[in-house]
């Protein structure tokens, strides 16, 4: 990616508002436009052959617009700022965690063995529905996300590939996630 820029934690929410990376190896501003620098790094990953199973995660967030409209753009940073924080926390040391644009994230999974790439995938699963944002003003409402995955066999698909498959995943558990909890957030009294 070229060179790897390290701030400390305090930085990290100010970085996270611009379209910047955090991984496991901490908070980076990529030379290259991000998406092409999450590309490079995951193809070098995967060139590199560890025999790790391997999984591509798109993620959205749901009722960042309400928020924003509700509470005002600097709640919808917070909120964005708390799902990265959350992000972050569940891929771990191993993968890579990264925010794609907007409302979006990629993360790149990296586990030893298939049981464990589960794990995580059930971690996030579990995290779609029972995380929350704190806003600028202290206020907690529920933070949601839809989701979509690909998995990385032993031969990778080229990245867009495999990032266009993990979109239209998440496309597909939006429109479920939207039946079961309707439109309206669910926003905390």
């Amino acid at each position: 990616i070229g060179a790897v820029e390290n701030f400390a934690a305090h930085h990290a929410a100010v970085m996270l508002k611009a379209p910047w990376s955090c991984s496991g190896r901490g908070v980076f501003k990529a030379a290259a436009p991000l998406p092409e620098a999450v590309r490079r790094r995951v193809e070098r990953i995967l060139e590199a052959g560890t025999g790790d199973t391997y999984a591509v995660v798109m993620i959205d967030l749901d009722d960042l617009k309400e928020v924003n409209d509700t509470y005002g753009h600097e709640s919808g940073d917070q909120y964005i700022i708390s799902a990265a924080e959350i992000l972050k926390k569940i891929v771990g040391e191993s993968g890579l965690t990264a925010r794609h644009g907007g409302d979006e994230f990629v993360l790149f999974l990296e586990e030893k063995s298939e049981e464990a790439l589960q794990e995580k995938l059930l971690q996030l699963k579990s995290a779609q529905d029972s995380s929350e944002a704190v806003l600028h003003d202290g206020q907690h409402v529920p933070l949601r996300f839809s989701m979509g995955c690909c998995f990385i066999d032993e031969v990778a698909a080229p990245y867009d590939e495999m990032l266009e498959k993990a979109d239209i995943a998440m496309y597909q558990n939006k429109r479920q996630r939207k039946e079961k909890h309707g439109k309206q957030p669910r926003m905390k009294e």
